[in-house]
C-alpha cells in the first residue's frame, strides 16, 4: 500500500513542471500573435508593399531612377493577354524644296542706232547690221567660220586655224580678222587688252579664268551658258557679268 502511495507522487512530481512548460508556451505564442498587425491589400503605406491602385505615391512603386518600372502596365509584365497601347505615328514632314534659282542678267545696251546683229535660223551663224563699220562686218564673218569647232583648251594659240578653240583663242581669232591683233592672247591679258570700259559696237568681258564677247548686241562665247553647248558659239542670251573687267577695241 505505501509502496504505491509513493509510485503516484514520484508521476506527480513530474507531470507539474512539464504542464507548467507547456503553459507558458502557449501564453507566449499567444502573446506574439496579438502583438503582429494585421495588413490588408489596400492598406496604404506599407514598407516593401506597392499597390498601384491604391497607393500611386508609395515609394515602393518606384525604381532608384525616380521612374516608374512601368508606369503603362505595372505588375504586368509577364501577363501573356497584355497588349501595349501603341504609339500614334508621327506625321510626314513635307520635304522643302528650295527655290528655284535664276543667275542674274543684264541686257547689252543697243549698238548705234538700234544695229543689232541678228542670229540665223540654224542657231549658228550670225548676220551683220547693213551699217556696221567694216571691222565688225569682219569679225562677225570671222565668228560664223569657227561655230562647227569644238571647245579645245589651247585652241587658237598654236595657230589661227585650229581643229577647236578655247575661250581666248576663239576671241584673239575674231579680234585679228578686225585688223586689231596680231597675236593670240590668254584670258588675263585680254582683261587689261584694249580701252577701259564699253564701246559702242563690242564689248570684252575677260577674267583671269575666262573671256567672252558682245558685237553688235549678240554674245560670242565658248562656254555652255545660254544654249548650243561647248564651244566657239553665238548665243542669243545674255549672262551675268560680275567679276569680269569690261574692254574694248579702240575706236568700237
Amino acid at each position: 500500500m505505501a509502496a504505491q502511495v509513493q509510485r503516484h507522487l514520484r508521476l506527480f512530481a513530474y507531470a507539474i513542471p512539464a504542464l507548467l512548460i507547456a503553459c507558458a508556451i502557449t501564453i507566449g505564442a499567444a502573446t506574439t500573435a496579438s502583438a503582429a498587425p494585421v495588413v490588408t491589400a489596400v492598406e496604404d503605406g506599407i514598407d516593401g508593399i506597392c499597390d498601384p491602385f491604391n497607393d500611386i505615391d508609395d515609394p515602393d512603386c518606384w525604381d532608384d531612377e525616380g521612374e516608374t518600372e512601368d508606369e503603362t502596365n505595372p505588375g504586368w509584365d509577364d501577363d501573356p493577354d497584355y497588349i501595349p497601347p501603341e504609339e500614334e505615328p508621327l506625321a510626314p514632314i513635307d520635304p522643302i524644296e528650295p527655290p528655284e534659282w535664276t543667275p542674274p542678267t543684264i541686257k547689252w545696251p543697243a549698238p548705234p542706232k538700234g544695229a543689232y546683229a541678228k542670229l540665223r535660223a540654224n542657231n549658228r551663224t550670225a548676220v551683220a547690221p547693213k551699217g556696221a563699220p567694216k571691222p565688225i562686218k569682219a569679225m562677225i564673218r570671222a565668228a560664223n567660220s569657227i561655230t562647227r569647232k569644238p571647245y579645245k583648251w589651247g585652241g587658237g594659240h598654236g595657230r589661227w586655224y585650229d581643229s577647236g578653240y578655247d575661250c581666248s583663242g576663239a576671241t584673239s581669232f575674231i579680234l585679228r580678222a578686225g585688223g586689231y591683233v596680231n597675236t593670240s592672247m590668254v584670258s588675263g591679258t585680254l582683261a587689261k587688252w584694249g580701252k577701259r570700259g564699253a564701246g559702242n559696237w563690242v564689248r570684252i568681258y575677260a577674267n583671269k579664268s575666262h573671256v567672252f564677247m558682245v558685237i553688235a548686241g549678240l554674245r560670242f562665247d565658248t562656254s555652255a551658258y545660254g544654249f548650243g553647248g561647248k564651244g566657239p558659239r553665238w548665243r542669243g542670251t545674255v549672262r551675268p557679268t560680275g567679276g569680269f573687267a569690261l574692254r574694248h577695241p579702240a575706236g568700237l
